[in-house]
């Protein structure tokens, strides 16, 4: 008797186990989702209060994620820590990079697009310029750039010489107060910035080279390829129906 009522009680904790078991897969099935990584670069991703994250390529990317009816998160962090956490699958994807070959890319989400900020009051008249090469003719012309920005290889590779400045508020300022007369950055950051610094001032924009974001998913997690399928559709969808194109518009 004593044998059966301790195998009993071993049956009933067994069960017990696997019932709990059970219950707690079935409830981090319910919430699991995806996670995005990203840094505050805007006008894709802006994260400028620390709280509520806009910016394009995020409302592009919730939208899609909405209609695929899969909940996702988007956290702000160091880059090389985005980079080494999809890497290993501790998140699923970064959200707006260039194509790696250590990630699988979904379809192009954004464009970035490499332009030349002419100062409104510099007689360009005289300088016609639609490239980084025709800089080439007009030695008297200050070229301005951002230390850092794989922009400035291209002004290396002509052999230009620039000046250079922290970030783009700066360089815009250098422009404006005609310390530079062309300024080369990322035309869609170039135009968010100007917004923010109010400054209403005419300038001329031409465009040189654009190169296209992704979503970089990991390799290592076994539900990426069924991932990536889904979001390409939901996006698709989006371009079908306006959505995407609405998205952007609002942002100019």
């Amino acid at each position: 008797m004593r044998y059966l009522w301790t195998l009993l009680c071993a049956l009933l904790l067994f069960s017990t186990s696997v019932v709990a078991e059970h219950g707690e897969t079935a409830k981090h099935a319910e919430t699991d989702k995806t996670v995005l990584l990203t840094i505050h670069f805007p006008p894709y991703i802006i994260n400028e209060d620390n709280s509520k994250l806009s910016g394009f390529d995020v409302e592009v990317a919730r939208e899609a994620f909405q209609r695929m009816h899969e909940p996702l998160e988007i956290k702000i962090v160091p880059w090389r820590r985005a980079l080494a956490s999809t890497e290993q699958g501790v998140a699923n994807g970064i959200l707006t990079c260039s194509p790696r070959q250590i990630f699988l890319m979904s379809d192009p989400i954004s464009t970035a697009t490499d332009a030349l900020f002419l100062n409104a009051d510099h007689n360009f008249r005289d300088y016609p310029i639609s490239s980084v090469e025709d800089l080439i003719k007009y030695p008297d012309l200050k070229i301005g750039g951002v230390a850092g920005y794989r922009q400035l290889k291209l002004l290396d590779q002509y052999g230009l010489p620039y000046d250079t400045s922290p970030d783009d508020s700066t360089a815009f300022k250098k422009l404006f107060a005609g310390r530079v007369n062309v300024f080369l950055t990322i035309k869609e950051f170039g135009e968010y910035t100007l917004q923010q610094l109010q400054l209403s001032r005419l300038i001329k924009i031409i465009p040189i080279r654009s190169k296209q974001y992704h979503i970089c998913f990991s390799k290592a997690r076994p539900d990426t390829q069924d991932l990536i399928q889904r979001f390409n559709k939901a996006l698709a969808t989006m371009h079908a129906d306006g959505t995407y194109q609405a998205i952007h518009d609002r942002y100019k």
